[in-house]
């Protein structure tokens, strides 16, 4: 017991001597302090530091993996692709619309030209029935019948004298 208690007391003085050196020199702990608050400072800094950039770093993946997966940047490539398919398609829209204008007035240089007024302009004539219709054969006429001939410029009221049938060969 005795033992323990001396132990204790040695302990105590030491600690009593530590505060006194403490005490008599307070300067001395204050600046202890100001260095450890320096450390504490310089290691939140460090940290900081290093967490922002943890994050600018990661910010940069996040990026580069959403550059990654844009349409835009999967769509640009196509971009020529689809102009240079706008253009063709202008371009056959164009030549079949000429191709279909030329087969239109072809036709309709055709018809022109089997026009009853475009055989008489080339010398024909077109002979009618009282009625105003045109004569295909000759034997639903009869003699003395009276008929109109349309001709260019104007119309011949003319009797049939005699009617003659031709053979076919």
């Amino acid at each position: 017991l005795q033992r323990s208690l001396l132990q204790m007391l040695d302990r105590l003085r030491e600690n009593f001597g530590a505060v006194l050196r403490r005490l008599a020199s307070p300067s001395a702990a204050l600046q202890q302090y100001a260095q450890r608050v320096d450390d504490l400072d310089s290691l939140l800094h460090e940290r900081t530091k290093r967490q922002l950039e943890n994050l600018r770093n990661r910010k940069s993946g996040i990026a580069e993996k959403l550059f990654l997966l844009s349409p835009e940047r999967e769509l640009a490539p196509h971009g020529h692709s689809l102009k240079i398919l706008q253009e063709r398609l202008i371009r056959a829209i164009g030549l079949l619309h000429k191709k279909q204008s030329d087969s239109v007035r072809q036709q309709m240089d055709l018809l022109d030209s089997l026009s009853p007024l475009s055989v008489m302009h080339r010398g024909y004539s077109v002979a009618l029935d009282k009625k105003g219709k045109s004569l295909r054969s000759v034997k639903k006429i009869h003699t003395g019948e009276e008929l109109q001939v349309r001709l260019e410029d104007g119309t011949l009221q003319t009797k049939v004298m005699s009617v003659k049938t031709e053979q076919k060969t």
